[in-house]
């Protein structure tokens, strides 16, 4: 009969990787250097480098609503010229009432020296804010008018001078306050103000080129250094923001990670290096396991920089790759290592190769390609920043795939050609000589200074230990008595260790722990108590999904140490719960002086004033009002809408303001009473009670359908953190879309190379348990669904399934009959490589805790997460769960002729020595042609290199 799908699938794959194999050790010079000059070339591509840092573009969904709204809202400005914005936040020292005699003084010192005295130099030339303000300088005019009447008390007693709240009357002017000041206390009896706590003063500006932009920039950080420099104030303290300032802040997160690299590139080579290391001289690995960390670095080099050839940019976000790149690369590379242990000694160099690249390729590729679709699906979700990132990740998990295959297999080569001329794995140009003891001279001093304590000292401990021994207690733990060993003529062949292993002290407790540990598996108690506590884990992590908020806010990018970070928290806990203001932009205006088109306007402004939150008329900012009142004058008494009058209007100082709230084509069609004379225009009016990021959204989808029902004047809301609240509309969908494909995704995998309901279910099911406790858990660790910790859910899902394809890999594949010794044998095979997998994967980003940012900690929590709950469900759950159910799999005796060597999904201990032939062994020597005696043989090499 032939071979079913799975085992042929499982042949070809085989023999595939084995034909690579051969294919690299006749042409190892030419693999090497083409892989060598591809990563040089395509690390070219840097010279195309480009940084992109907008927090609004790249962590803005680009189908939510806030998106479109951005881009209108900045297409009206840039006829104009691209808006700029500073706010600098004043707040008594003693934080109190600022609205004392002192306190005012010094807060118009302030206002005052920010408006005209803080000076920028440009090209030889100075600025101060009001020599590029322009029509925006009355912006900041408010809080000036407002100090110096509230101070002049003579002022405030007139009737023509109201200091109300949230609007106040000065001289017939009526000027809008609740964007400047906030936590009022007004008087009870004339609503007059009476105290307030924080003051905000906005400075808006319009540049049109280049050179004023670098003006503008200049000066906002001129601001934020002035804020910083009267931090020792004692009556006022500053702080200072701006859109600029925050991506740049941003940026800084990024670049205080990237020094990191290195150290955690050297942890990793410690890692690596030191469990490679061997007491044989020759079979040692050091050099070996050095380049196999440098190959995630080659990948690196490689994918960064064929992005970079294909123009893409480079976000902050992007700066956890690399970090990650090590932690999934380095497991790879001891795949190989342990293949290459495992191989036969006695084949020719050729062979060895090719059985080490067959044995390690399947195991690689799973691990690789469950990372690779489960950033590859992020590429596809609708957040540029979480876009970008998985791109990057999704290059570069390619790369060191692919770079594994070639260039580090051309590595195992060369070594194994040292290894063939007994040079020195330490220094390959010196010899080593049969039995010799590099470390003599170093063993000799280490005795000589220890003589006199092994006499005394040590004596008394060896006979203490003579008495344990007698009594048969465990070495390690003596409080356990060791249960009699059966003699060794009993004992089956592949319970039987290798007598030269230096560390065989070590199997009996290993053994003994794993016997106790199966048949715990076995019992029904382990499957109550598991049960119990999966119950537990599974409720609590449930429950921190149902209370897991959603948003992001710009402090979560930032340094602990951030000078923008208390102005942000201030807008979070007080600006924000106050209210503020919206703009509606009406695109399409029409006719305005057909006679229904004017009171249709005023009656859509009507609707938002009355709508739920809003502050009402007194918080309204309407050009047509003080315009039509203009159009009386000129007309004695008519107000009917005439466009002749716009042009004088807008530059009568009195109403200059006003010309920013209008987009005027040709001024002659003004004169001509040409409708084209408005090509569009916008209002602003205040909302309050808004102090979630949920009733914001709730204000905000009120607005969007007022609009929709005026659709011929195509009108579109704008809000200033709008951006944050349609986060509530779109990462919840977005997450659970992409989720749901990955792990689709990853039973996919599972089911390709274990393909067995019982191993399939089981294992998609801890997937699933994983990835629930991640999302759950992170919220009693105060992380928010947003697009960081939604990136970070990709790689969790990606980074879990590893472990769970581990433990069933071996499960299924292991050809034993029995269920007890089937799970023996997976554990003994893979448990420890699993924990190493782990412990590589934490050391590679731990390096990172240094950084204060929520940005980089989110991954780091995720990855401690991820390895955590991974051991758990691969060691203890999915242990107690197979041999809770049945399992039936064809032995490899049915099918002797098409047997093929198993695959080993293990990143082994170095000096883990191998198992003695099971028949597993036997059956894959003797179908690759190896007879007995070549086991034996292979088996009798490995005790001598191992001693």
């Amino acid at each position: 009969m032939g071979l079913d799908l799975t085992t042929r699938l499982e042949k070809a794959t085989h023999d595939g990787f084995r034909h690579l194999g051969l294919f690299i050790a006749d042409h190892p010079w030419s693999c090497l250097i083409s892989t060598l000059l591809l990563t040089v070339f395509l690390s070219i591509g840097v010279v195309n480098f480009r940084e992109a840092n907008n927090v609004r573009d790249h962590f803005s969904a680009v189908n939510s609503p806030s998106r479109y709204e951005f881009a209108v809202a900045r297409e009206f400005f840039r006829e104009l010229g691209s808006p700029f914005h500073v706010v600098v936040a004043m707040e008594a020292a003693d934080g109190g009432n600022i609205l004392r005699p002192k306190y005012i003084d010094k807060a118009l010192e302030i206002e005052e020296f920010l408006q005209y005295k803080l000076i920028v130099e440009h090209e030889g030339r100075k600025y101060s804010y009001s020599d590029f303000c322009g029509a925006q300088c009355e912006t900041s005019d408010a809080v000036h008018i407002f100090l110096t009447m509230f101070r002049d008390v003579k002022h405030r007693g007139k009737t023509n001078v109201k200091l109300t709240y949230p609007t106040m009357d000065v001289f017939g002017h009526r000027v809008y306050l609740a964007n400047n000041i906030y936590q009022v206390t007004l008087n009870n009896r004339s609503k007059i103000v009476e105290e307030c706590r924080l003051i905000a003063i906005n400075f808006h500006a319009i540049y049109s080129n280049s050179t004023m932009e670098m003006v503008m920039k200049k000066w906002e950080h001129a601001a934020l250094d002035y804020a910083q420099s009267t931090s020792a104030d004692p009556l006022i303290k500053l702080f200072t923001t701006s859109e600029g300032l925050v991506s740049e802040e941003v940026r800084r997160t990024g670049i205080e990670a990237m020094p990191l690299i290195s150290v955690s590139f050297v942890v990793i080579i410690i890692f690596a290096v030191g469990t490679s290391a061997r007491r044989d001289l020759v079979k040692s690995k050091p050099w070996e396991a050095f380049f196999g960390v440098l190959t995630p670095i080659m990948s690196l080099c490689a994918s960064f920089g064929t992005l970079f050839w294909l123009k893409f940019e480079f976000l902050p976000i992007v700066t956890v790759v690399p970090f990650l790149i090590l932690a999934v690369g380095v497991d790879d590379v001891f795949i190989f290592l342990h293949c290459w242990r495992l191989g036969n000694p006695n084949l020719p160099l050729k062979e060895r190769i090719a059985d080490m690249v067959a044995e390690g390729g399947a195991s690689i590729t799973i691990t690789s390609l469950t990372n690779f679709l489960s950033f590859f699906i992020g590429i596809f979700t609708s957040t540029p920043a979480i876009r970008t990132f998985c791109t990057f990740i999704t290059v570069a998990v390619f790369y060191c795939y692919t770079f594994h295959l070639t260039f580090f297999t051309v590595v195992m080569y060369f070594g194994a050609k040292r290894e063939e001329q007994h040079l020195n794995a330490y220094i390959p140009c010196i010899k080593v000589r049969e039995n010799e003891k590099v470390f003599c001279t170093f063993i000799t001093l280490a005795v000589l200074f220890c003589y006199t304590y092994q006499i005394f000292f040590f004596t008394v401990v060896m006979y203490i230990g003579g008495l344990r021994e007698e009594k048969r207690l465990n070495a390690y733990v003596p409080c356990i008595k060791v249960k009699e060993k059966m003699p060794i003529e009993d004992q089956k062949p592949e319970e039987i260790q290798p007598s030269a292993n230096p560390l065989k002290f070590l199997v009996p407790l290993v053994e003994n722990f794993v016997d106790y540990y199966v048949d715990f598996c076995m019992s029904m108690s382990s499957r109550v108590l598991l049960g119990a506590v999966l119950l537990i884990y599974w409720a609590f992590s449930t429950y921190g999904i149902l209370q897991i908020k959603v948003g992001l806010t710009s402090e979560k990018l930032f340094l602990d140490d951030s000078p923008l970070l208390e102005l942000v928290r201030l807008q979070t806990n007080v600006i924000f719960k106050e209210g503020g203001q919206f703009a509606v932009f009406i695109n399409n205006p029409g006719n305005l002086s057909e006679p229904d088109v004017i009171p249709e306007i005023m009656h859509i402004l009507e609707r938002f004033e009355r709508a739920p939150g809003s502050v009402g008329s007194s918080s309204t900012q309407m050009w047509l009002n003080p315009y039509l009142s203009y159009v009386g004058i000129q007309n004695h008494g008519s107000i009917d809408f005439q466009y002749k009058y716009l042009p004088e209007f807008f530059n009568i100082q009195e109403y200059h303001r006003w010309s920013h709230f209008v987009s005027l084509a040709n001024p002659q069609y003004c004169v001509d009473e040409n409708p084209a004379c408005v090509n569009k225009f916008f209002f602003t009016t205040g909302f309050r009670n808004a102090s979630t990021w949920t009733e914001r959204l709730n204000l905000l989808q009120i607005w969007r359908m007022i609009t929709r029902d005026y659709a011929k004047f195509n009108m579109t809301v704008y809000e200033d953190f709008s951006m944050y609240s349609d986060q509530l509309l779109v990462i919840p969908s977005s997450t659970q879309q992409t989720v749901i494909c990955a792990l689709i995704c990853m039973a996919v995998v599972l089911v390709l190379f274990t393909p067995n309901v019982y191993t399939v279910v089981p294992g998609v099911a801890a997937v699933c348990s994983i990835n629930l406790g991640v999302f759950g858990l992170l919220y009693y660790w105060n992380i928010d669904l947003d697009p960081i910790s939604m990136s970070s859910t990709l790689m969790a899902i990606g980074f879990s399934v590893d472990y769970i394809a581990h433990i069933s890999f071996h499960y299924y594949k292991g050809e034993i009959s029995d269920q007890k010794e089937r799970l023996r044998h997976a554990l003994l095979s893979i448990a420890w490589p699993m924990f190493q997998a782990g412990m590589t994967t934490i050391l590679a980003v731990l390096v990172l805790v240094v950084i204060h940012a929520y940005m980089i900690h989110v991954f780091i929590k995720v990855v401690a997460l991820v390895v955590t709950l991974g051991l758990f469900h691969g060691l203890i759950v999915l242990p107690i769960v197979y041999v809770a159910l049945p399992f039936d799999k064809t032995m490899a005796k049915d099918n002797k002729k098409d047997k093929i060597r198993p695959t080993t999904i293990a990143i082994q201990s170095p000096d883990t020595p191998p198992r003695s032939p099971s028949p597993t062994h036997s059956s894959r020597s003797s179908d690759s042609g190896v007879d007995a005696s070549d086991s034996d043989n292979k088996v009798q090499e490995n005790e001598r290199e191992i001693a």
